[in-house]
């Protein structure tokens, strides 16, 4: 098992080196099978103050991400100036930089916590894509393989999935 930036993971599958993946979908594919769809949205502390003619603080994850694109594309077809701040390799990173008030993340909907708002319109920021969750299987899988993502298909359309 390997947990890593779904890109990358994608093309470990392509090149015969994973079984089975289970990742966010690049922006603009529709390629592996379709889990979920989850709304993602700007997030920041409660306290956090956006400062007018500055610099937008962001904290994203590392490059290749589908969420960092998502909001780097979004802010590059508006007016707006931004900075990364922070970058981290996880959900709790780039959460935790939002919390402390270091910087604006995006986030599924879903993990928007206590201690954290969501902006949006209102402080002339970007809609975000919904991002998009998907079970990716090598072109001939072994038994092994397609039972796992049999199971993990299940698991994750059951009433038990994961909700961050």
């Amino acid at each position: 098992m390997q947990i890593g930036v779904s890109a990358e993971l994608i093309e470990q599958l392509n090149a015969g080196r994973l079984d089975v993946v289970f990742a966010k979908r690049p922006l603009g594919t529709s390629k592996g099978r379709l889990v979920w769809r989850k709304p993602m949205v700007w997030a920041a502390a409660d306290t956090f103050d956006l400062i007018p003619g500055a610099a937008l603080p962001l904290a994203l994850y590392r490059e290749r991400s589908v969420s960092r694109e998502a909001a780097i594309n979004a802010l590059q077809e508006g007016d707006l100036t931004w900075e990364i701040v922070y970058t981290g390799p996880s959900l709790t990173g780039v959460r935790a930089a939002a919390l402390a008030g270091l910087a604006v993340t995006p986030l599924p909907a879903s993990a928007v916590i206590a201690g954290l708002r969501i902006l949006g319109a209102a402080e002339s920021l970007p809609r975000l894509p919904d991002l998009e969750f998907a079970l990716y299987e090598k072109t001939r899988p072994d038994k092994a393989a397609s039972a796992l993502a049999a199971v993990l298909l299940t698991l994750a359309q059951g009433p038990s999935r994961p909700t961050f």
